[in-house]
């Protein structure tokens, strides 16, 4: 656990840490604009205010509403370790500046795992089925740290997820179904993504959830792939 905790929080201190760089590296840039400005054709005009509409970020601002601020997305993480782990999620959102967004979202978890496993009563039964289910709902936010880093955008994330969770073990000549508990769990961690076209990106992230009372996080990091459209 203390070494998935360090993974987690040296993904964010590198995100944290080359920030710095690009905001030096973005004034930079502008006062050598300003330096280079009365020597610039007409051409180098033109093409310095295309390859501005190309970023989200130099579009001019509009008060109030914009449609064209909103996100859309998802996540999907299927893994299989001695059974099948299968994690989704549907999301929807707002970017109100150029680097923070936030929204809801809604999440699915379904576990099914086999072999010899702890029962109900904590003893270990072979030849036992261990099934976890839960569906949940979510507050997200979003903070871009770093854009371009070598084609790459590196942002930092935090999620506040309830979910309503359900345990069933099954060994032979036994089945237990567990009450529905709902569990809070606070996600906290960072993420890479890819744009693909103008507005729509590919995203890989990891997270740890600092609160540790959800089953599905409790000692393991979690990760998460998915699109968004918007940020």
């Amino acid at each position: 656990m203390k070494k998935q905790f360090l993974f987690v929080l040296a993904i964010s201190l590198f995100a944290f840490h080359f920030s710095g760089y690009a905001q030096f590296n973005r004034n930079h840039n502008n006062d050598d604009g300003n330096n280079s400005n009365t020597n610039s054709t007409p051409n180098d005009s033109q093409q310095t205010s295309k390859s501005n509409s190309d970023n989200e970020d130099d579009m001019p601002s509009k008060k109030g509403f914009d449609k064209h601020k909103m996100i859309y997305g998802g996540f999907l993480y299927p893994a299989y370790y001695n059974g099948l782990t299968l994690q989704g999620s549907a999301l929807v959102g707002y970017r109100f500046t150029k680097r923070i967004a936030a929204g809801v979202s809604c999440e699915y978890f379904y576990s099914s795992y086999s072999g010899t496993l702890l029962d109900p009563y904590g003893n270990f039964s072979p030849n036992s089925t261990q099934v976890d289910r839960a569906l949940g709902l979510g507050l997200w936010s979003k903070y871009l740290v770093l854009q371009n880093f070598h084609g790459l955008d590196v942002y930092g994330s935090g999620i506040l997820e309830g979910n309503n969770y359900k345990y069933s073990f099954q060994e032979p000549g036994f089945t237990y179904i567990g009450s529905p508990t709902w569990y809070t769990s606070f996600l906290a961690g960072a993420g890479i993504r890819q744009r693909i076209g103008q507005r729509f990106f590919m995203n890989l992230a990891v997270y740890y959830d600092l609160l540790q009372q959800n089953p599905m996080y409790q000692n393991t990091v979690v990760y998460r792939v998915g699109f968004s459209s918007g940020f």
